[in-house]
């Protein structure tokens, strides 16, 4: 509004009236824009057939914008098109069947059998896997995780061009103009009857292990993957353009999200299995990957949802020794990805798993003067980042974070599963002595010398509010009743 506040609107509570409204001059712009530049006659379309649209449309906005986008598709007839889709408002269909059925219809209209079922599995790979990803790809990237050819990606999507987002440039990622294309493909209910059907599960099952193909490829995972020049090399000081060149769009995907495929095809872990060959080879290059793309924190959780996954005894008790290599070793592994060997994996209790595993990969210029402890001590990790003492510590109930309150007049917020700092809390100014949770664990309280207690959320890392009245220093006690 023009003096800069504004009025929240409640999408289900517009009058029906005002939605008709507004879809119908959103058709009209649209499609007289379809006629000028297809050069159609001055009375295309017809005034009935707006209002067809509209009626069809109310109250899903995205199915005009489809609509507009197919019948405007350079490579279709506008006529042919709008006829297609009007055929749709006498069919006993939902709306999103009404909004995507004229635009895969006809993909499937004239083949036979055969030529069909061909398709509807190419379908399924490629646009299947183009809806499930969690981070969308380019065709480049899409061809060389799914060992697809490029040309045949770019063929089948050339007429999806209204639903999803298709750059020129085979580099851009495809990506979704809308996530009910998504609903309408993965919808159970159109299992066994629909040649375009997307079956989630096998979807996330092969892309998980084409995750896992690439990972292991020559192409793949390997020590020292951009060449450093010493394994004191410094993240900080790695040029980025090298890191996208040896660490390709696809490769880092397969990196960050194969154990989410792996859990939503529901597969398990066994001993000997693909997937604990590939841990016992490949885990340490996967941290180095980790590293250098600046994703260590993400680590602990996959660890964590992998050992979730996991029906042998073997592959636990590797897991939870990586888990233990990665939460000790963090700090290092974010600072210089080459010290997961050089660094890490030398100063591993010697009779560790992901010592003895890859005891191989220890530098031979290394010599050991004296001897290290056989296993893991009882520290699981060390919280690393206040510049001063730390005065106070405290766990939420749920014991998922930890505060720490400390000299250097903040308090920091850590996820006690991954060491991750989610937030700092700033805005005291002298020492904070004391440190607390509420009973639900959405606030923070803190005590400091500068006579003050601060509330803060821990959701947000804001401070709520700030309590002021005290005339002595040194707190000593702080609690929530």
């Amino acid at each position: 509004m023009s003096d800069g506040s504004y009025q929240d609107l409640v999408l289900h509570e517009v009058p029906k009236e005002a939605i008709e409204h507004d879809i119908a001059i959103f058709f009209e712009h649209e499609l007289a824009k379809i006629r000028e530049e297809r050069s159609l006659p001055l009375e295309w379309p017809e005034k009935r057939s707006i209002q067809t649209l509209v009626r069809m449309a109310i109250p899903l906005f995205i199915f005009a914008a489809t609509a507009c986008r197919f019948v405007g598709e350079i490579i279709g007839n506008p006529r042919r098109c709008l006829n297609d889709i009007l055929k749709y408002e006498i069919e006993d269909v939902s709306r999103l069947d009404i909004t995507y059925l004229p635009i895969l219809d006809p993909l499937f209209a004239i083949q036979g059998r055969k030529e069909k079922e061909k398709l509807s599995r190419e379908f399924q790979e490629i646009v299947g896997s183009i809806v499930v990803l969690e981070s969308p790809l380019s065709i480049a990237s899409l061809a060389h995780l799914l060992k697809i050819p490029k040309e045949d990606i770019r063929c089948r999507l050339d007429s999806l061009h209204s639903v999803l987002s298709i750059h020129i440039n085979e580099d851009v990622p495809v990506r979704l103009f809308h996530l009910s294309f998504r609903d309408f493909l993965v919808d159970s209910e159109k299992k066994g009857k629909s040649p375009f059907w997307v079956d989630e599960r096998e979807t996330y099952e092969r892309l998980a292990s084409k995750c896992l193909e690439l990972l292991s490829s020559p192409e793949g995972l390997r020590q020292n993957i951009c060449n450093l020049p010493n394994p004191g090399t410094l993240k900080s000081k790695i040029d980025e353009q090298k890191i996208a060149i040896c660490l390709s769009p696809e490769l880092r995907y397969a990196c960050c999200y194969w154990v989410h495929h792996l859990e939503q095809s529901d597969h398990y872990i066994h001993d000997r299995d693909p997937i604990h060959s590939f841990l016992q080879k490949y885990f340490l290059y996967w941290l180095e990957a980790m590293s250098l793309i600046g994703e260590v924190y993400k680590c602990i959780h996959i660890i964590n949802r992998l050992q979730a996954l996991v029906k042998s005894d073997t592959v636990s008790k590797f897991l939870h020794d990586g888990e233990r290599f990665t939460l000790r070793f963090r700090s290092i592994l974010e600072d210089a990805p080459l010290q997961v060997y050089s660094s890490a994996l030398i100063f591993a209790p010697e009779m560790t798993i992901i010592r003895k595993t890859f005891a191989d990969h220890i530098p031979g210029w290394v010599d050991m003067i004296s001897k290290l402890g056989d296993h893991w001590d009882a520290c699981r990790s060390t919280l690393e980042g206040h510049s001063a003492y730390v005065r106070a510590v405290a766990f939420s109930p749920d014991g998922q974070l930890v505060a720490s309150a400390s000299d250097d007049n903040t308090i920091w917020l850590w996820e006690a599963a991954t060491d991750a700092c989610r937030s700092t809390l700033e805005g005291h100014s002298a020492y904070v002595r004391v440190v607390a949770f509420s009973p639900d664990g959405q606030l923070v309280a803190s005590a400091s010398d500068d006579r003050t207690v601060r509330l803060w959320e821990t959701v947000t890392g804001t401070c709520r509010s700030t309590f002021e009245g005290h005339s002595a220093t040194n707190p000593s006690f702080l609690t929530f009743l």
